[in-house]
């Protein structure tokens, strides 16, 4: 190469001109793909409407679980939301998007439901083209689920059971787990 500059010129152009072609593609998808995959954690609360309801978050196990109050709680993802089998126990989910004042879905769950949440997200960025997701796993027991509608993005709610799985849209639903079923 250095008996010919020619050669080492144009290498080095062609080398330079790469490097351009990768970082004018290469940034502008990165900083796309963090404003469309960034997620914060969505807002979820359980209050107890009647009777007995208890919760409990990994590590902790069923026998760790802590009796929720009518003043409600706090509960993330990972949380496992147990409502006592007495004919009379209910108790209220409702998840919120980040920065949101109205929930985008409330759960009402009846004496022998189990409810786990498995994800519950929303976009970190406004300008994300990203859904709203939530990811529930019921498990036994019967519940109420109502997902409002949006205006600024779209939601994705599913619903797991040990038969099935249901992607809930707008409106209310009913879902019921029964043994042997």
């Amino acid at each position: 190469m250095r008996n010919n500059p020619e050669r080492l010129a144009w290498t080095v152009l062609l080398a330079a001109f790469a490097a351009f072609v990768a970082l004018a593609i290469g940034i502008p998808a990165a900083i796309s793909s963090v404003i469309n995959q960034s997620t914060v954690g969505a807002a979820a609360y359980v209050r107890l409407q009647a009777g007995r309801i208890q919760t409990y978050s990994p590590p902790a196990t069923e026998r760790d679980a802590r009796v929720v109050s009518l003043e409600g709680r706090d509960v993330e993802e990972g949380s496992t939301i147990i409502v006592d089998p007495d004919a009379s126990s209910q108790g209220l989910l409702t998840i919120s998007p980040a920065g949101a004042r109205e929930p985008l879905l409330s759960a009402l769950a009846y004496s022998g439901a189990r409810i786990q949440i498995w994800r519950a997200t929303s976009p970190r960025f406004t300008i994300s083209r990203a859904r709203d997701e939530v990811m529930l796993i019921m498990s036994a027991g019967r519940a109420q689920f109502t997902v409002r509608p949006r205006e600024a993005r779209g939601a994705s709610v599913t619903i797991l059971t040990p038969y099935g799985y249901f992607n809930l849209g707008e409106g209310i639903f009913t879902v019921e787990v029964a043994a042997g079923e």
